[in-house]
């Protein structure tokens, strides 16, 4: 039986600071390990989807250059991991703050909170930091990581998937 004498023992409005840091980094490590659990699931089916989008052109390109496909689609892959991850970021956020509220309900955290006098306002600070969190995390790849490897990404990118068109110009998926 879990003993919830330390929320009762806390201050007058039953969230002390010790009680809050706790309750602040529970909460917090909810959401970064729901927030690993989605950019995974998520990165995981882009690669699925786009891979089979593109398994002519890389089984082409594998022909081609003599080396082993596995070696193509991962040598891609690797190399748009930081466009895809700056894509996938703000779903990530809120599959991760979605699922996270959705364990604290399951385990009915939310309710011993509100019963205790914690605002919801409160509750979600957390959610909130990890999710600007994120999109920090996700305004660095954008000004550092891609501006360094975007000819990597535009060469291996063309090298890999681009194939001729009936007007002899180059395709790649990323023209705009």
């Amino acid at each position: 039986m879990r003993s919830w004498s330390w929320l009762a023992s806390s201050s007058e409005n039953s969230y002390g600071t010790d009680v809050g840091r706790r309750l602040d980094r529970y909460t917090l490590a909810t959401f970064l390990l729901s927030a690993l659990i989605c950019a995974t699931t998520f990165l995981c089916l882009f690669v699925l989807v786009d891979c089979f989008q593109h398994f002519d052109a890389f089984s082409k390109a594998a022909r081609e250059r003599g080396e082993p496909l596995v070696r193509i689609i991962l040598r891609y892959y690797i190399h748009q991991a930081p466009v895809v991850g700056y894509f996938l970021a703000p779903v990530v956020a809120c599959g991760a703050a979605a699922a996270t509220v959705t364990r604290l309900l399951r385990e009915n955290e939310i309710v011993v909170l509100k019963s205790s006098g914690v605002s919801l306002y409160r509750m979600g600070l957390p959610i909130l930091a990890g999710a600007a969190l994120l999109g920090a995390l996700m305004a660095a790849d954008q000004e550092l990581i891609i501006p360094r490897v975007a000819s990597a990404i535009t060469e291996n990118a063309q090298a890999s998937l681009a194939r001729s068109d009936e007007a002899g110009e180059v395709w790649d998926i990323f023209r705009v």
